[in-house]
């Protein structure tokens, strides 16, 4: 019996003339010139409920987007210092440090002076509104909502190359 050598990844590009799809470990993806080379936007979606953090998962993904995933303030900030997103998605009622703060700390972030940052919320008052508005949010979404057109919303935003919200 006699064995073959599997084919290395560069022989399987040379005969098929395209790359698998790059794996990507939302946990632990790191900065790099070739990581984010053939990827699509990047979405860090902040988010401590599990339904949420699903449907916006699926929406996303399905609209080619990269997805990651913080589940308080604090795992948020260590994520944006490991590997600066696009775009935010961003809760205000989070456990360890609360959405306003965190959105704070990306906007005194040099690296992050073009992220774009999404807050959600439940609470619909027009002071949390201002608040984030004021914070550097670029838009502020009331739950529940539509995750279509929360997706619709992504593409919108990461698409133009000025800020979505301008203070009057």
């Amino acid at each position: 019996m006699t064995f073959r050598k599997p084919k290395s990844w560069a022989t399987n590009i040379k005969e098929h003339g395209a790359k698998p799809e790059p794996i990507v470990d939302p946990q632990h993806l790191r900065r790099s010139e070739g990581a984010n080379a053939n990827m699509s936007h990047t979405v860090l979606v902040v988010e401590d409920e599990p339904n949420i953090v699903l449907s916006l998962q699926f929406i996303l993904r399905q609209a080619g987007f990269t997805v990651r995933v913080a589940r308080d303030g604090d795992q948020a900030l260590r994520a944006i210092d490991d590997y600066v997103p696009n775009l935010v998605i961003l809760d205000i009622m989070l456990p360890k440090q609360d959405g306003f703060a965190v959105c704070e700390a990306i906007r005194a972030n040099a690296a992050c002076r073009n992220v774009k940052i999404i807050m959600l919320s439940a609470k619909s008052r027009e002071a949390d509104k201002e608040r984030a508005l004021a914070l550097g949010a670029d838009e502020f979404v009331t739950k529940p909502f539509s995750t279509r057109a929360l997706g619709k919303m992504v593409k919108d935003i990461v698409t133009i190359k000025k800020p979505v919200h301008q203070a009057k």
